[in-house]
């Protein structure tokens, strides 16, 4: 017996990132930060969880950076303003105060620009 292939023509395939960017972006408007600061959080989890499947897939090696190296990117961090705003459970977003004041995302040492994430 052939085996039966499912009709898919009705179906919808969603990517699920801007669907997370989105839902990270309301969360962080309720919670007080502003449109731009929000995107920017939005496109930081976004590229977090992506990543974190990419990893569990095999897809990316993952990265296991010894004390020294860790210590050592905190103390860049700190000589260059960064600071960690709590959200979204236990996370910690890494963010610059841009030109505005605004606290945006830093993504792999990137201050994130709103204007791309819309």
């Amino acid at each position: 017996e052939e085996p039966k292939h499912e009709d898919t023509s009705n179906q919808v395939h969603i990517n699920r990132a801007p669907v997370l960017t989105l839902w990270v972006t309301v969360v962080a408007q309720r919670q007080g930060f502003n449109r731009s600061e929000a995107l920017t959080y939005g496109k930081f989890v976004s590229a977090m969880f992506a990543q974190s499947k990419g990893k569990a897939l095999g897809l990316f090696k993952e990265k296991h950076g010894t004390k020294e190296e860790k210590q050592e990117r905190k103390r860049m961090d700190e000589g260059l303003g960064v600071e960690h705003v709590q959200g979204f459970g236990r996370m910690e977003i890494p963010t610059l105060r841009g030109e505005d004041g605004n606290r945006l995302a830093v993504i792999q040492g990137e201050t994130q620009d709103a204007k791309y994430v819309e």
